[in-house]
């Protein structure tokens, strides 16, 4: 628990959906990610119990073009109150935005270094062809939502600052492009002021 030992008990972090057989490349329902506190609840949590945090997809270039070909992600960073509230969801796919539809949580996160790192995965919708489309995930494992200091390189220069940020917002996702993405593997690191190095296997063969 983020205020151990105050609090008892574990974070449990899981997404939701499946890419198991034909019928899962067109399922456009909306999944979720979800931090739950296992606190030995005597009935079932349903997400009245939760905290929502909303992520919206932006654009690296700006001004953004239409359609826009280098897609980032935020996040809200909404508070709890552990006395009534009992952990964080975000939903993903059309409740992002409409080109997201059919994103879903099909590899396991990876919790490092007080983050939450895990990729998503939409289908493309003709099963006779690859694809799709990936994206990364890094959340503050905390609430689910956004990070006092960038996280993610979007520059590429070894750094974590103020270049990084869209609009004065760290980001907490970035596209991985038209692929199908592994969990990834997270590399502690010593880089000035990267302190983890968050590796991606690709379907295309690419390290990312």
């Amino acid at each position: 628990h983020p205020d151990f030992p105050t609090k008892q008990g574990l974070i449990v972090y899981f997404g939701t959906g499946q890419f198991l057989g034909t019928g899962d490349i067109t399922n456009t329902n909306v999944q979720s990610f979800y931090a739950v506190w296992d606190d030995s609840p005597t009935s079932p949590y349903t997400r009245s119990n939760l905290v929502q945090q909303t992520v919206s997809d932006v654009c690296i270039t700006q001004p953004a073009p239409t359609p826009c070909p280098d897609l980032a992600r935020t996040v809200t960073g909404n508070t709890i109150d552990w006395s009534t509230k009992k952990g964080f969801y975000i939903d993903l796919g059309t409740a992002i935005s409409s080109n997201d539809a059919g994103e879903r949580v099909i590899a396991d996160p990876r919790l490092v270094n007080g983050s939450v790192v895990f990729t998503t995965y939409i289908p493309a919708t003709d099963s006779c062809t690859g694809g799709g489309q990936a994206f990364l995930m890094d959340l503050n494992y905390k609430n689910l939502g956004t990070y006092p200091k960038p996280q993610l390189d979007l520059n590429g220069d070894t750094k974590l600052d103020s270049s990084d940020q869209i609009n004065c917002e760290n980001l907490v996702g970035l596209s991985l492009g038209a692929v199908y993405a592994s969990s990834p593997t997270v590399i502690t690191a010593s880089m000035g002021n990267v302190g983890a190095i968050k590796l991606i296997a690709k379907s295309t063969g690419q390290i990312q």
